[in-house]
């Protein structure tokens, strides 16, 4: 799974200076970091990808604020996938 983040102005131009972190809860119910990425800069200055996520419970946060601009409230969202059970290599089944 690939999560992809775009920060716009409210015009849809691109926004130099946001960051974001992603969390994973744990099976203590304790949200971790996944990743951390930084402000964005040159012509992906808007653009964030968080690649290779597996099923589970997750955070998304503005690390990094744009200069003038309102940091976004975090964002908790849960991918679900379903693998073969029986299997030496198990694939993903949806």
């Amino acid at each position: 799974m690939i999560l992809v983040i775009n920060k716009t102005d409210k015009d849809g131009n691109a926004l130099a200076g946001a960051g974001f972190t992603l969390y994973k809860k744990n099976a203590e119910g304790v949200y971790e970091v996944v990743e951390v990425i930084n402000a964005g800069v040159g012509d992906k200055q808007n653009v964030f990808s968080f690649e290779g996520l597996d099923d589970g419970d997750y955070k998304l946060e503005e690390s990094t604020t744009p200069a003038g601009y309102n940091t976004i409230a975090p964002i908790e969202f849960t991918i679900t996938a379903e693998h073969e059970i029986i299997s030496d290599d198990p694939a993903l089944e949806s």
